[in-house]
């Protein structure tokens, strides 16, 4: 199974790498990193670019989160699609454990995990959430959305 992982920005390149390391550091790698900038003016770019042909790069003007991962999931060739906010991180097992889930109910069009806070207090509070979920994508066409809600 595919799994598209998309991180939504917006100002947030200080914080990116973090985000993208936990990403690449998956015991079960996803197919595609895509880090949709909804119009950055810091160095969101150069840290998302800096990591090559790992992570693809999306640029958009600034119409907010929901439409940089509305975008990306427009982008995006995974089967399944996993949602990471610029500023939070996973868990290296993250991936593993819900593609483990998903195939022990295969009717499922959703899988989520708990939070975790962190004790990083240089971040925004609501900054040091991060709500783990994995989507399925329907296997009928790209023109249909993924068969999900936000859980």
């Amino acid at each position: 199974m595919r799994v598209s992982a998309i991180i939504p920005c917006y100002n947030y390149g200080k914080y990116l790498p973090r985000a993208i390391d936990s990403i690449l550091a998956q015991t079960r790698p996803v197919s595609e990193i895509l880090v949709v900038d909804d119009g950055s003016t810091d160095n969101t770019r150069e840290v998302a670019t800096s990591y090559g042909d790992r992570v693809q790069y999306i640029f958009q003007q600034n119409q907010g989160r929901a439409a940089a991962r509305n975008h990306g999931m427009r982008e995006a060739t995974g089967d399944w699609i996993a949602l990471l906010d610029a500023d939070d991180w996973w868990f290296p097992e993250k991936i593993e454990l819900q593609l483990k889930a998903a195939a022990a109910r295969p009717e499922a069009v959703l899988v989520y995990t708990g939070i975790k806070l962190s004790g990083d207090r240089s971040r925004p509070p609501l900054a040091r959430i991060a709500i783990l979920q994995l989507h399925h994508r329907q296997r009928i066409g790209r023109a249909h959305p993924p068969r999900c809600s936000l859980g």
